[in-house]
């Protein structure tokens, strides 16, 4: 409709524009055909030519030059007064006087023709008028169904159509109050303000309002008015054309809500996202991007934003973009930019273009996204990938690596080194070769079955290294799986274990030499043993063998005294005896006999053992025991042995600091089931009260350091404890505990 109102206007104005040139082609050639006549009647008007022959000359001129229907009046006021000059032309009053009569009746018939012709003039711009109107109505009624209407310059309606006074209800507008009417209140001004832009500007103008349905509903307009004028420019009429747009302004009212949403969820995505136009020039930039950059969004609107750049990466961003803007390809570039706290982050720069049906850029759509974590992790991943390569390359001892099938990937510099083959020549299974002959074959049937299995591989064999020379190499080898289970690569380590090998094997021998040698001092350890164990009974055997012959010399002999020695000979031999019976069945691993015994009687026992060493009498030893203590169920020799060797070890421990020796022996319940036997000397303490219990460790310069790991040994096979400890006031106290009946 647009379309063809702007055909119709143009037409419109040039008829109008024809009509008046040919009026006033008119009218400049009748007056002056009109003046040529009456001065050729003044010129020529001498006595010698008749003046009626003047009179017919203009007459004809200006019969000729009025020859159109709406001249008519003018052409016969002419003749008239023509007709009148000839007649009194003739009269017998003189040349003269006609002469002056004539040129007075043709002025006054030029003044009347004159007259009549503007007329004339007047009704034909009317008629012209008329008609123009006549198609300016006839072009707004083919404009239907689209609300037209035209205006007078005085504002006054001219003509409203049908489809207008349909739309409004209104069926008649006689003036620009009923035309307002119709429009929203609050749109009046703007209607008003849009027709004298129109009046001003020569030229048609849109504007968008509000106008009332006929049931009562506004609904908006786009109203297009164009002017009509004159040939002189003057204002004829505004022609308003109108066409609903409620539907667009709705879906625009939509769409506007829509791009405020869209709008707000851009702004608060938390990534930097812009728009710029086809020349690369920022248009849009969203509250992150300001608030990162901290600068105001007219700073970053065009190509401000660059300027926030590092030095080092803003030629790159020039370069990068000036390529995609000229080749309309994407943009993926990462910079270092600076935000509003100074400090420069990583960023990663994409664009993408929009293009047209012409394939020529619209618009750029850019997202900026912090990765300064993402950069720092992978800088401290490559980091840390050079460090562990250097690692792998470095570490003294081979790594290598190959596919599920068993093909090499890799080998590490040491292994390179060291055997001096590379990756490419280990290819094909070819690092057999350098698997020594006798090694070969148990070697790939190993890594094979390996490689089928997926169990791990373990090899060790002798390979070739650089110098042609074979060392023992221990191979490790771990399959590396995917989530399924599948086998992606296998790596390993290849250990040279050369050095290890032939210590093994030197220590192999070491070991059968040192099981020889251990035999031998397994017997040089018995004997001790037993020498240790037979020294007490033998040593009573010995005193008592003394004082019997000591009683039998004696004058007259002391029969009775000597028969009580030998008595106590062969209570000492049946006790040497069974120190022996218990060695054997020590080391046969037989069971220990146990029975019940009191211990004030087994400690006591003891006791008189000892002091029967004649070195040893005047030994003071305290002994307390409480009444009613339980008995133990112990074989008796064997806690007499330990009894023993406890007294003496106190005995010695004060003899070697030059004291006296005085030893306390107590015993008491401790818990239930056991039963604590103490024995506290006078000596300097122990050292080391933990490795005394060791075999062949001792404090005593003639010592052998077994008596203490047997007494032990003898306490632990009854279900006992023996340990010991110092006391604050100096001296050891050796504590023994047996189970009780």
């Amino acid at each position: 409709m647009k379309c063809y109102l702007s055909k119709m206007l143009p037409r419109l104005n040039e008829l109008s524009s024809k009509v008046s040139d040919k009026h006033r082609f008119h009218q400049i050639t009748f007056q002056a055909l009109a003046l040529f006549g009456l001065v050729l009647a003044g010129v020529l008007g001498w006595p010698s030519l008749h003046l009626e022959w003047l009179a017919l000359l203009d007459i004809a001129a200006l019969s000729f030059f009025a020859a159109e229907p709406y001249k008519w009046t003018a052409s016969v006021a002419v003749i008239a007064g023509a007709c009148a000059g000839t007649f009194y032309a003739g009269s017998p009053s003189g040349s003269s006087t006609d002469m002056l009569r004539l040129l007075g009746f043709s002025f006054a018939t030029l003044m009347v023709a004159k007259l009549l012709q503007r007329a004339g003039q007047t009704s034909t711009q009317q008629q012209d008028q008329l008609a123009e109107r006549t198609a300016c109505m006839e072009m707004l009624e083919n404009l239907r169904p689209s609300l037209a209407w035209a205006l007078l310059p005085s504002r006054r309606p001219e003509f409203v159509n049908q489809a207008t006074k349909d739309y409004t209800g209104i069926q008649t507008a006689a003036s620009l109050s009923d035309c307002l009417a119709v429009i929203h209140p609050d749109d009046v001004p703007l209607y008003l303000e849009h027709l004298n832009q129109v009046a001003a500007a020569s030229q048609s103008c849109e504007v968008e309002f509000r106008v009332r349905h006929h049931d009562s509903r506004y609904r908006w307009m786009l109203c297009r008015t164009y002017p009509m004028r004159d040939r002189y420019g003057m204002l004829l009429r505004w022609v308003s054309i109108s066409r609903d747009i409620q539907d667009r302004k709705l879906a625009e009212s939509t769409l506007r809500k829509q791009e405020e949403e869209y709008r707000r969820i851009v702004d608060f995505v938390p990534a930097c996202i812009s728009v710029a136009n086809a020349q690369g020039e920022l248009v849009y930039a969203n509250k992150v991007t300001v608030a990162h950059l901290g600068r105001l969004a007219e700073q970053i609107i065009g190509k401000g934003w660059m300027d926030s750049l590092h030095p080092d990466s803003l030629p790159i961003a020039q370069r990068e973009w000036a390529a995609s803007i000229r080749t309309k390809q994407p943009l993926d570039v990462t910079l270092l930019s600076k935000q509003f706290d100074g400090e420069y982050r990583w960023q990663r720069l994409t664009a993408v273009p929009l293009l047209d049906e012409k394939g020529e850029v619209m618009n750029w759509y850019m997202l900026g996204v912090d990765i300064h974590e993402l950069v720092k992790a992978q800088e401290a991943l490559e980091m840390s990938k050079h460090e562990l390569t250097k690692i792998v390359e470095t570490l003294p001892l081979g790594i290598w690596c190959t596919s599920a099938d068993g093909q090499p990937t890799y080998l590490n510099q040491r292994l390179r080194e060291h055997t001096g083959t590379t990756l490419e020549k280990s290819k094909d299974w070819y690092w057999l070769q350098n698997v020594h002959p006798e090694d070969r074959e148990a070697t790939a049937a190993a890594f094979m079955y390996a490689i089928n299995t997926g169990t791990s591989y373990l090899m060790i064999h002798r390979l070739r290294i650089a110098d042609g020379s074979f060392h023992w190499y221990e191979q490790r080898g771990e399959p590396l799986r995917d989530t399924n289970g599948q086998i992606k690569r296998w790596y390993g380590i290849a250990i040279d274990v050369d050095e290890r090998v032939r210590t093994e094997e030197r220590l192999r021998e070491t070991r059968a030499k040192l099981a020889r040698a251990t035999r031998v001092a397994t017997v040089a350890e018995l004997s001790a043993s037993i020498a240790h164990e037979l020294n007490q009974p033998l040593t009573s055997v010995i005193a008592n063998g003394q004082a019997a012959r000591r009683w039998l010399g004696a004058t007259p002999p002391n029969v009775k005294a000597a028969t009580k020695s030998i008595e106590m000979i062969l209570r000492d031999g049946r006790a040497a005896d069974n120190t022996m019976q218990n060695i054997r069945a020590l080391f046969k691993r037989e069971s220990i006999r146990k029975s019940g015994t009191r211990v004030a009687e087994m400690v006591r026992e003891a006791v008189r053992l000892v002091h029967e060493d004649s070195q040893r009498k005047n030994t003071s030893i305290e002994c307390t025991f409480p009444e009613r203590l339980p008995m133990v169920l112990v074989d008796r020799i064997q806690i007499q042995q330990i009894l023993i060797n406890l007294i003496c070890n106190g005995i010695e421990a004060a003899e070697n600091v030059g004291r006296r020796a005085q030893l306390r022996i107590s015993a008491q319940s401790c818990v239930e089931g056991r039963l604590l036997i103490e024995v506290v000397d006078n000596g300097p303490g122990l050292a080391d009260l933990n490795s005394i219990f060791d075999a062949f460790v001792t404090s005593k310069a003639k010592g052998m350091g077994i008596g203490l790991a047997i007494s032990r040994s003898i306490a632990q096979a009854h279900g006992g404890h023996l340990w010991a400890e110092n006391l604050p006031g100096g001296g050891a106290c050796f504590k023994l505990t047996l189970p009780t009946t």
